[in-house]
């Protein structure tokens, strides 16, 4: 039983949790073509169900054999790109959402566990289980009929649907949880990371001793200090400079040597575009003064 082509507009809204869905797309069809290259904005994300035939997809640069009862999300800005078999064309039923946090209701657990889906989790291809498969169905058959109340239906489906996806996600998701929540006990990782090796600290060695993706160590720096990785390095390279220039007997040379820049003139520029003066200027017009102390009588 194949499920009849379609493709609609409208957007059916619902809610979730703390998260307000919108559907910019729901559709059915046959793959004739291959699908270039490309990404969604920010809060969008695309769920796509193999229904039946073959094909390969890439996903950020890993690609992966597809076949039927196959299903992936891509989130926000995840590169994607599918490629259809001649042979054996590939059915698929994708539902191409936007959604966003209502602030105004308490965070709960099914809202934090959809938004690192959509949002964080490393895209992987998953089986579908057998529970989705009629909500797919019965989703399509009101969108083509539009019988009276199909828009409360397939909100209503739609929901189903996405909750049954947050099941199938669950090892994977329960995973990213545990190594979070172990970030979140032990942040001091990174941040003895960048404190004590600022001018050799690499994305890929502070992954591994956090036991996660280099994705998804981005992610927990742009989550926890709102910096990108090189942001957060060049920060931490920023304030071991202020500290090592205030050791009166280091010459700059040999400070930048330390931070590990290549030149005292790229140092030097690097300092100034960061502070807003140089370092030769710290040194002599803003450099703090030690206090003084006097003995304990």
């Amino acid at each position: 039983m194949e499920i009849q082509e379609f493709h609609s507009n409208e957007d059916f809204t619902f809610t979730i949790g703390n998260l307000m869905f919108h559907t910019l797309a729901v559709s059915s069809a046959k793959f004739t073509t291959d699908i270039s290259v490309h990404s969604h904005s920010a809060n969008s994300c695309e769920i796509h169900y193999i229904m039946s035939g073959e094909g390969v997809v890439t996903l950020h640069g890993k690609t992966f054999p597809v076949s039927a009862e196959n299903i992936y999300i891509t989130g926000p800005f995840v590169e994607h790109a599918q490629i259809y078999n001649s042979a054996d064309p590939m059915i698929e039923f994708c539902i191409y959402l936007s959604f966003e946090k209502m602030t105004r209701k308490p965070e709960d657990d099914i809202s934090n566990a959809l938004y690192t889906i959509f949002m964080e989790a490393d895209p992987e291809i998953h089986k579908v289980e057998a529970f989705l498969i009629p909500i797919a169905f019965q989703i399509a058959k009101e969108c083509i009929s539009k019988s009276y109340g199909y828009a409360a239906v397939v909100s209503a489906l739609l929901q189903q649907f996405i909750v049954l996806c947050l099941r199938i996600y669950s090892k994977t998701l329960l995973n990213s949880t545990a190594a979070t929540s172990s970030l979140e006990t032990n942040y001091l990782i990174i941040e003895n990371s960048f404190l004590f090796e600022y001018s050799t600290i690499t994305l890929m060695t502070l992954s591994k001793r956090l036991n996660l993706s280099p994705r998804q160590t981005a992610r927990i720096l742009l989550k926890y200090y709102h910096k990108n990785f090189q942001q957060k390095k060049l920060e931490a390279k920023m304030s071991a400079a202020l500290f090592l220039l205030q050791t009166k007997d280091m010459k700059i040379s040999a400070a930048a040597e330390q931070l590990g820049y290549s030149s005292v003139e790229h140092f030097s520029s690097s300092f100034k575009k960061y502070h807003g003066y140089s370092p030769s200027f710290y040194r002599k017009k803003l450099l703090p003064s030690r206090p003084s102390f006097s003995p304990l009588c």
